[in-house]
């Protein structure tokens, strides 16, 4: 074990925040400069429209311009660069992918609803000339298609690897149906420099699409092989990574990373899980891992030995002042302790002298993981306190608690109201203790939140 401070590529909070205005500028003036296309580029059949007609028509053009422009944004928002990570952080893009998903649909179907109010619903007769507008009808039953079974996928029993593996294949198909669609539909592309900019949007929403596939073939080749796997507590797994050339992983405590086994107990797709690890001890990288679904209920069958590969480090729960001797309030939520974890055995390890309490709530005491070992650094970090909550122990009574507002302005009395907050755990969870934390008197500014759902 090496006890030295880590070198962490981050960015400040103001650093983010500056990069963030000039991306999202970036991105408005691109934008303002796609809804201009039906202004400077009229087809002929905008041209014969007058007053209320002609301002719908309009208007349909521009929402199915800008929902073309936002197929390009959603390559754009995962292919996991690292420097939008820094920025953004990357389970906040993959939240905003899915809200950019149904604004893609909501714009699709106004467009179709304007021109079909504006031209009348001969656009769609049975005759092969409008065979353009049938290919922006097929695509906008694609676009529902993907949209309702992400979303649903859970409640209609989708496995997600069938659902991911659909998703890639119908996306370059995609983009083919909306540039054939957008060039055929009408004359407005027919122009030369329209026609330039329909070939340069086609060309880079591939080369975005085939450079992110070429990026995940080369990044997931196995370099890590499964150290050990063990019960760390009731249906949550120990898996720890060795790597094969014995190259440490550069990250930060509290990153996670996108993993993937090569084993015949378990199917080969990619899940993202946190590294609960110290950077400090290299060059192992431990994952902590609750089986709560299709993949991971098998994760307690996988070998020693098993071939493994992972992509990351990504995230910016971790990226707090590590040298700073601002008080640290930790609050987990079962398998939330996990970039925590990672935080703790960092700080541990760097021998920090900083005043943290930790609160961490389980169903049941059989669900906390590595219980010695928190127990040790407890002992031997003379500022950290560990508070437990267990919301269905039986016989525990002075135990049997939620985090909720009378129970953390308890449990926190002590604690200044100055402190960095780090918040993991169930949504809901998470959404009531941030209310609560409030109300007893800490800043919103100070609490730092990771969400697990991408």
């Amino acid at each position: 074990m090496e006890n030295n401070h880590v070198r962490i590529n981050q960015l400040s909070r103001k650093a983010r925040i500056i990069w963030g205005i000039c991306l999202a500028a970036v991105a408005a003036l691109f934008f303002a400069g796609a809804i201009c296309v039906p202004f400077f580029f009229e087809s002929q059949t905008l041209r014969y429209q007058l007053g209320t007609a002609r301002s719908m028509l309009l208007t349909g053009h521009i929402m199915g311009t800008a929902a073309g422009l936002l197929l390009l944004v959603q390559m754009i928002l995962v292919c996991r660069s690292r420097f939008l990570d820094r920025v953004f952080a990357i389970n906040r893009l993959l939240l905003f992918h899915r809200i950019n998903a149904i604004i893609i649909l909501v714009l699709a179907v106004a467009h179709m609803l304007l021109i079909l109010n504006t031209l009348g619903s001969q656009i769609l007769s049975f005759e092969f000339s409008q065979w353009p507008e049938y290919t922006g009808l097929i695509l906008l039953v694609m676009v529902a298609g993907i949209v309702f079974s992400g979303l649903s996928r859970g409640l209609i029993g989708i496995k997600f690897q069938f659902w991911i593996s659909l998703h890639r294949v119908f996306t370059p198909v995609a983009i083919l149906l909306l540039c054939i669609h957008l060039y055929c539909v009408s004359n407005t592309f027919r122009y030369d420099s329209a026609y330039i900019l329909i070939i340069c949007f086609f060309a880079a929403c591939l080369l975005a699409y085939f450079i992110l596939r070429l990026k995940k073939l080369s990044v997931f080749r196995p370099a890590f092989r499964v150290g050990k796997i063990f019960e760390a507590g009731k249906n949550i797994y120990s898996l720890e990574l060795a790597p094969e050339k014995d190259k440490a992983v550069v990250y930060a405590p509290g990153q996670f990373a996108f993993l993937k086994i090569r084993s015949s107990a378990i199917s080969p797709e990619e899940h993202p899980f946190t590294i609960s690890s110290s950077p400090t001890r290299q060059p192992l990288l431990q994952f902590t891992i609750k089986d709560s679904g299709d993949w991971t209920n098998r994760v307690k069958e996988i070998k020693a030995g098993d071939k493994a590969c992972i992509h990351g480090p990504f995230g910016i729960f971790g990226h707090i002042n590590f040298e700073s001797r601002d008080e640290i309030i930790m609050i987990a939520g079962g398998i939330g302790i996990t970039p925590i974890l990672s935080i703790l055995r960092y700080l541990h390890d760097i021998k920090s002298g900083r005043k943290i309490t930790l609160l961490w709530s389980n169903r049941t005491q059989k669900e906390v993981v590595y219980a010695d070992e928190l127990n040790n650094i407890e002992k031997s970090m003379t500022g950290l306190s560990i508070k437990y909550a267990f919301t269905r122990e039986e016989g525990q009574n002075k135990n049997r608690a939620r985090l909720n507002r009378d129970g953390l302005e308890m449990l926190l009395s002590g604690c200044s109201r100055g402190s960095i907050i780090l918040l993991c755990g169930p949504p809901a969870m998470m959404t009531q203790v941030r209310k609560d934390l409030i109300l007893i008197g800490f800043s919103g500014r100070s609490i730092i939140e990771e969400r697990f759902s991408l």
